[in-house]
Formats: structure tokens, C-alpha cells, sequence
């Protein structure tokens, strides 16, 4: 968005913004050209749309800076001019605010120093660097570049589903998993051979915006020795014993948690701030709307909610999953 004055530097959260990133010849604002610029737009917190351009700088890329961002002059040849390339993104960020890391003394500098150059405008859309809000909720860490923080966030995730790895054998042998480190050149790392085989477990990972999938590799002879430890401990079994039903017997006896979902909706995350007692949710649901039963994150049963022996209940209505 063009303006008369340059966009202001703010730290309030925001539901819709566009997050940017430009690659350029070199640090200076000065001297230097933009040869990349990408966004995405992200609304109510998931992405909605993307913008990304390669840019002809109309000068040799200095081999320092494609050593860093991996663009070269033969890329870049055909590519639109930055004129071109900036008009295009002001169009896709609209009056939005910007967000990005360290944009506060390096992007913001470009985008302001091209604008002024070629509409004598300046570039009015408010913006967020993350540079600060990372040093102000991560005082630890000693760096704070994107792959830190993300090698930072990744050691989190990992050190949290070390905990549950421990507890998904509790049943069987006691287990003490660990984070140890991130290694970020796996050529400097060998801890299983060529040869050697391997068990592949998949481990879906949802947030509340995001989701993904983490491979987790486990060496065979690793479970080989878990395995005789479990077998010192439960004794010799027959391998062609049926021990369906002690199994099932067992299952039978598990406790599950079942959660009861009378619906969904979709709040601004300002508009939680500010709830009261006696606020009313609209969850856009008509009264006689069924109530699912959800167990393990999956729909099982819906129903009807009612009253027994005086308590709340659900009268279960259909079943989805089928025995």
C-alpha cells in the first residue's frame, strides 16, 4: 500500500498479515538489489495465498551473496525488474500488515528505499519484526537466526515426544528415552550401517494450524535387545500359541476417555481475550443438534443429550465405527 508516510513498527497481534522475506546482492540498502522477493498470506491463521518472484538486479550477483541464497545470474536473466516485481506485490499485500524477521533494519530499508525511488510513495503498510518478539520469549538462546530459532523449536518438539516414547512401553519394560542433540550435518553422523535393518514408524503431528509428519527410524538390533528383555521378564511363550483372547481380555478391561462434542466454531483469538462471564457463543448449531462422541480423536457414536438417574448423559443415536 502506498502512502504518504512510511508504514509504522508494531508488536500487537494480528489475525490476517502477510510474511515476507527478500533476497538481495548484499546487506546494503544503499548500494545493494533485491533478487527474490516471496510472501504468503495468512488469514485466521492458515495460509491462503502465496506471491514469489525472481528479480533481474541489472547487475552480476556477487558470488558471496549466491553462495548464501543460491541464486545466480543465468536465474535471474529473463526475470521481471524490481519496478515490475514491487508493483506486484504491493497489489498482493494490499493495505495488510507485514510480517518478517529482522525486516525492521534490512527489508522494510529496501522495499521503502525502491518505492520512494520509482512512485516518489512510501510503502504505508505497518509491520511486525519478529526479531524482537524471538529475543524477548527465547532469552536463552545465544543466536537468533531463523535456523536457530527453528533448530530450537524442533529440540522442544523432540524433547516433549521423548516423554511418550517412555510410556508406550510402560507396559512391557521400563524405558528411559532422551534428547540428546540436533545434528545438522547428518554426513558427520553414522549410527547405522548400510546393511543394518531398520523399523520405520510414522508419527503424525498436529497443531492447532498446522499439521506434518515425522519419520522416526529404529534400528533393528536395538529392538532385537528390547525384545529378549521383554521375554526375560513375561518368560518363554510358544510362537504358535493363540493368545487372542487373553489379549482381548486385557483390552477389554482398558479404560478409554470419550469426549463429548456438541459442535465447532471459530473465534478471533481478540475476540477470546475479551469474553466474559454471562457472554453468549454462537456455535451455529440448531437446539436438537446431535452431540459426538469422539474416542482417540476419531468419531465413534453420536446421540442425543438428555438427563439419567439425574446426571447428564447422551443416548447414542448411530455408531460410525463398526466391530
Amino acid at each position: 500500500m502506498l502512502g504518504d508516510k512510511r508504514g509504522k513498527k508494531r508488536n500487537q497481534y494480528t489475525a490476517d498479515y502477510v510474511v515476507f522475506d527478500l533476497e538481495t546482492t548484499g546487506t546494503s540498502a544503499v548500494n545493494d538489489a533485491v533478487i527474490e522477493i516471496s510472501a504468503i498470506l495468512v488469514q485466521n491463521g492458515r495460509t491462503t495465498d502465496e506471491f514469489s518472484t525472481l528479480v533481474n538486479p541489472e547487475r552480476p550477483i556477487p558470488y558471496h551473496a549466491s553462495k548464501v541464497n543460491h541464486i545466480y545470474d543465468d536465474m535471474v536473466a529473463q526475470a521481471p525488474l524490481f519496478e515490475k516485481a514491487l508493483a506486484d506485490f504491493d497489489a498482493f499485500i494490499g493495505d495488510r500488515i507485514l510480517v518478517g524477521h529482522n525486516i525492521h533494519t534490512f527489508d522494510m530499508r529496501f522495499l521503502w528505499r525502491d518505492a520512494e525511488k520509482y512512485w516518489g510513495k512510501a510503502l504505508a503498510n505497518d509491520y511486525i519484526d519478529t526479531l524482537p518478539l524471538a529475543r524477548q520469549c527465547l532469552p536463552q538462546l545465544s543466536n537468533y537466526k531463523l535456523t536457530d530459532l527453528e533448530l530450537n523449536m524442533y529440540k522442544d518438539i523432540i524433547s516433549d515426544m521423548m516423554k511418550f516414547l517412555g510410556r508406550s512401553w510402560e507396559n512391557y519394560i521400563s524405558l528411559d528415552f532422551s534428547y540428546v542433540r540436533t545434528e545438522t550435518n547428518p554426513t558427520l553422523v553414522q549410527l547405522i550401517g548400510y546393511d543394518d535393518t531398520v523399523v520405520i514408524v510414522g508419527l503424525d503431528i498436529r497443531f492447532p494450524n498446522s499439521s506434518g509428519r515425522l519419520s522416526m527410524c529404529l534400528p533393528g538390533e536395538m529392538l532385537t535387545n528390547i525384545f529378549t528383555e521383554i521375554s526375560k521378564n513375561t518368560g518363554h511363550r510358544n510362537s504358535g500359541e493363540d493368545k487372542s483372547e487373553e489379549i482381548f481380555d486385557s483390552l477389554r478391561d482398558s479404560d478409554l476417555e470419550i469426549i463429548a462434542e456438541l459442535a465447532r466454531t471459530r473465534l478471533q483469538l481478540s475476540d477470546i481475550y475479551h469474553l466474559n462471564v454471562g457472554d453468549v457463543v454462537d456455535i451455529q448449531q440448531p437446539k436438537d443438534a446431535p452431540i459426538f462422541l469422539n474416542i482417540s480423536g476419531r468419531r465413534w457414536f453420536d446421540g442425543r443429550m438428555g438427563i439419567y438417574n439425574k446426571q447428564m448423559a447422551v443416548k447414542i443415536g448411530e455408531t460410525y465405527i463398526k466391530a
